[in-house]
């Protein structure tokens, strides 16, 4: 198994000893993204599913917060839209552009909200409010 195949399988899996263990040895694979499909790369897909400590390590190894897969979705996109507040949060205070579009022309506080997710509308809303942005896409 290649080093790129073991990280997708570690972060499936989500063995975070794995993917950090990977990480130390190759650094470069923090902004691995699939060849194939909607190319997200492995922040896009543990953003999506809310596990917060590959998150975590994947923003300290440098990974690339504002890549946008195929649909135009950066990972504070998915975080956003399936509810975890968490990782919105680290993505956030790790410097994610909070007004980022989609392709259908959607921020992430525009599908937290699509979503009902209302405590991370509440806290994406209050970020861009502090820091001057507009609110309407």
């Amino acid at each position: 198994m290649t080093p790129a195949q073991e990280m997708f399988a570690a972060v499936e899996a989500a063995d975070t000893q794995k993917v950090a263990a990977l990480l130390d040895k190759h650094p470069q694979l923090c902004n691995l993204a699939e060849k194939t499909g909607n190319r997200s790369s492995l922040l896009h897909l543990v953003a999506r599913s809310g596990k917060l400590d590959i998150v975590e390590l994947l923003v300290v190894a440098d990974a690339t917060l504002d890549k946008q897969d195929a649909s135009g979705f950066a990972p504070l996109h998915y975080a956003a839209g399936e509810g975890h507040l968490a990782v919105a949060q680290v993505l956030v205070e790790a410097g994610a552009r909070l007004r980022i579009w989609a392709n259908g022309g959607r921020m992430p506080l525009d599908h937290a909200m699509g979503s009902e997710h209302h405590e991370v509308a509440d806290y994406l809303r209050s970020e861009m409010i502090s820091r001057g942005l507009d609110l309407h896409s």
